[in-house]
This record gives structure tokens, C-alpha cells and sequence, in this order.
């Protein structure tokens, strides 16, 4: 039986905006489950693995919290599943490439090029993405900001969700089935190798946000496994994650990214230390909420904290939302709507609810129910150089599907914790 109980006047309006951010999302996402990352910026015309994943974990949270509120749920569930049909279907496309991948030496050029990776985003097909402006082909032979590591392990995320929360079909299952093995060896041997970061940047570099993703796609495995959903065992999951690197994932994060309790953003390839210079990654959030990572993880006392308040200080620094990191210029280093809504849901689940719903209600104050990748706190005079800056004010990007999924997940996160605190008042 569905969960019930009264609701405020706040939670009401929560529920009639996440509604229309719902119906955003579904009413974009194509019937193969494709998405184009921005509705109105036609540079983010292509489907991102990344961003769709998170959309895809979005809707269905909201779906679930509706079931159980006794909502309409149907339609988000379905739209999230379609997203995650179809990065199976462009994952098995792509097999030839992981395959070459796993096979290649780390020594080969042809292991650093596009063509041996997965791309971080993807047309219609499935493929390399390609319209009247872009055709990512071309960058086959290259080090591409397209290769990504974290596109495997966000589709696992997404496709443990849909499992845990309403089961997978015949395809999902079928997939899995016949390449986790094959997925795990490749994480294995690129947790340690160069690549783009979350915001395809520094492709020079290996970064601890793409570490601990890697790292919590085998323990995704780890869940699927004990709980039948692929043959693989647990031992033999950890035997591929240690066999790459003595200890796995997580020591490699420790030993390389870990100076005075914080987790750095980066280090060069052979570089013992991280780059301290660079400090922190807003991504790091992520390790926190989504990974799986913490003191007890670690081993380490103290992390989570140190690391979480440099986040504060130096990405917040006073502000309702963060910007990505120090010396970002992309729109004159905007401030990040979907990663400030990840930081209220890291905020909810420590008990800040009035700092974490505060952030909430500033981006709903601000956008309603039209949510923009990020916000500029100077905004640019008019240049007809710089047109979705001049044109759109503090808002460049002024339609971006992770901002809806994330705001989605946080609310629905908010909504259905106190939706059990008051059936628990209610019990008593």
C-alpha cells in the first residue's frame, strides 16, 4: 500500500515542479531512448552517456517516490527505461572498440585515440555523432575529450537503479549477461590511464572523480552478482580489479590523490603526488553521494569531512551554487545548477535539510521550472561573440536535462524522507 500523509503547501508546490521538470524530460527523450543533452544549445545536440545516465537514475527516483506517494509514475519510469535500452544497445555496439581496447598494450598510441574507446557521446544510432556542424569521426585518431571513463560505470548506476527499484527486461538482463566480464576488464585496465575528466577537460591527466567511478562500477557488479543478476562472483569482480593495480581502485586512490585528508582533482601520469595546485573538483561530490566512498571505504578518518569543506570554501565560497573548480572560464566560470542540487542531496542525507532545501528553493526561485546548465553572477555586456551569453543574461545554457534530473532526484529524496517521518508520526 502507498505511502500517505498529509502535505504542506511547500510540498505541494515541490510536487507541481517536479512535475513539469518530469514532463520536460519525458517529452524529449526519443521512443529508442535517445536525448540530446540541451533542448536549445544545438552544441549539445548529441546524446551524452553521462548526462542520460544521470537523467535516467533522476526519473527513476521520481518515479519511485510517485509510486509510493500515490502518484502518476508510469511515464518517468518508461522514459528512464528507454535511456537505458539504449545505452545497452550502443554499448554492444561498441564492443569491437573495448575488445581492441583490452587487447591493446598501454605502451600502443592506439590505446590513448577515440577509436579504441567508447565515445562520451553518441547520435541517434549509437554512433559517432555527426550533423550539419559536428562529425566526431574525425576524431577517431586522436586523445579526445570523448574519451571518458565514467560513461560505463553511470550506465551500470542507472541500470542497478531501474533493478532495485522496479526490475530489468529481457534486453538489459541479456546485455549484461553477456558482457559484464568483458566491461570490468576494460575499467580495470583504464583506472590508471589518461582520459577526459566528467567535463571533458585535461585529457592529459588521470583524475580521482574517474578512479572512484570506476571503482563503483565494481561494486555495482558486486551488488548484481549477490543478488543474481549476472553469473559473474564477487571473487572473481575483485580478482579483475586487483589484478590491474595491487589493492584495486580504491588504494590507487588513496596513494595518488590523498594529501592532508583531501582528495585532490588530478595528477600527471607518473607523477606520485596529486596536483595541489589544482585543488578540488565539484565532481567530487559525487564520490560522496553516488560511490559508495567514505572514511570507513578509505580507511582514512577525516576525509569526507576535509574534503567536502574545501569544496564549501573554495567552489561555494559563500554562494548558493559552486562553480566546476578553480580557474574555470567556460562562460566566464559559471555556477553549476545540477552539481549544487547534488550537494543539497549530500546535505539531506548529513540532516542539513534547511541548508540543503535552501539551495533547492534559491535554483526554484530563480528558474521555476526552465533550468539552465548554470548561472553567470557577472553577466556579459551584449558581444555578438558570445550570443547565448548576450542573449540568454546569466544563463547561457538556458536548458539543460541534467539540471532537471538532479533536481528531481534531490526532491524526491527530501519529499520521501519526510513523507516517512510523518507515516512514522502517524504510527504513533
Amino acid at each position: 500500500m502507498a505511502l500517505k500523509a498529509a502535505r504542506t503547501s511547500t510540498e505541494k508546490a515541490y510536487l507541481d515542479h517536479m512535475l513539469s521538470w518530469s514532463k520536460s524530460l519525458t517529452s524529449r527523450i526519443g521512443d529508442n531512448g535517445f536525448l540530446s543533452a540541451s533542448a536549445t544549445y544545438s552544441p549539445y545536440a548529441p546524446h551524452w552517456i553521462r548526462d542520460a545516465s544521470f537523467v535516467s537514475i533522476g526519473l527513476l527516483d521520481y518515479a519511485m517516490f510517485s509510486r509510493n506517494s500515490g502518484l502518476e509514475w508510469e511515464s518517468a519510469k518508461s522514459a528512464a527505461h528507454r535511456i537505458n535500452v539504449f545505452h545497452c544497445n550502443t554499448i554492444e555496439k561498441h564492443m569491437p572498440e573495448i575488445e581492441n581496447a583490452i587487447r591493446t598494450r598501454l605502451e600502443d598510441p592506439d590505446f590513448f585515440k577515440l577509436k579504441s574507446h567508447v565515445p562520451a557521446r553518441v547520435g541517434q544510432d549509437g554512433g559517432y555523432y555527426a550533423d550539419s556542424a559536428i562529425n566526431d569521426s574525425y576524431q577517431k585518431e586522436g586523445r579526445s575529450g570523448l574519451i571518458q571513463y565514467d560513461s560505463i560505470p553511470l550506465m551500470m548506476h542507472a541500470l542497478y537503479t531501474e533493478h532495485k527499484y522496479f526490475g530489468l527486461d529481457k534486453t538489459e538482463k541479456e546485455f549484461l549477461g553477456k558482457n559484464i566480464e568483458k566491461l570490468l576488464h576494460y575499467l580495470g585496465k583504464t583506472y590508471f590511464t589518461e582520459c577526459a575528466n566528467m567535463w571533458e577537460m585535461e585529457t592529459n591527466v588521470i583524475h580521482s572523480y574517474d578512479v572512484a567511478a570506476i571503482y563503483s562500477a565494481f561494486e555495482i557488479a558486486k551488488k548484481m552478482s549477490d543478488e543474481g543478476l549476472i553469473q559473474i562472483k564477487r571473487q572473481e569482480i575483485d580478482s579483475i580489479s586487483s589484478a590491474y593495480f595491487p589493492g584495486g581502485p580504491i588504494e590507487f586512490l588513496k596513494k595518488f590523490f590523498i594529501r592532508d585528508n583531501i582528495i585532490y582533482r588530478e595528477k600527471a601520469s607518473f607523477a606520485a603526488d596529486p596536483d595541489i595546485s589544482k585543488s578540488v573538483d565539484i565532481a567530487a561530490i559525487y564520490l560522496f553521494t553516488m560511490f559508495g566512498i567514505n572514511d570507513k571505504v578509505l580507511k582514512m578518518p577525516g576525509v569526507e569531512a576535509a574534503t567536502m569543506s574545501e569544496i564549501d570554501k573554495v567552489l561555494f565560497s559563500s554562494n548558493m551554487l559552486p562553480i566546476r573548480f578553480i580557474g574555470d572560464e567556460y562562460f566566464k566560470g559559471g555556477r553549476w545548477l545540477n552539481v549544487g542540487a547534488e550537494f543539497s542531496k549530500y546535505l539531506l542525507s548529513k540532516g542539513d535539510d534547511a541548508r540543503a532545501m535552501g539551495i533547492v528553493d534559491y535554483i526554484i526561485g530563480k528558474y521555476g521550472d526552465k533550468l539552465p546548465e548554470q548561472e553567470i553572477v557577472n553577466p556579459a555586456s551584449p558581444n555578438a561573440q558570445d550570443p547565448y551569453l548576450s542573449n540568454n543574461g546569466n544563463r547561457p545554457i538556458d536548458d539543460l536535462a541534467w539540471s532537471y534530473a538532479a533536481m528531481l532526484s534531490t526532491v524526491s529524496y527530501f519529499l520521501g524522507n519526510r513523507m516517512r517521518e510523518n507515516a512514522e508520526i502517524i504510527r504513533h
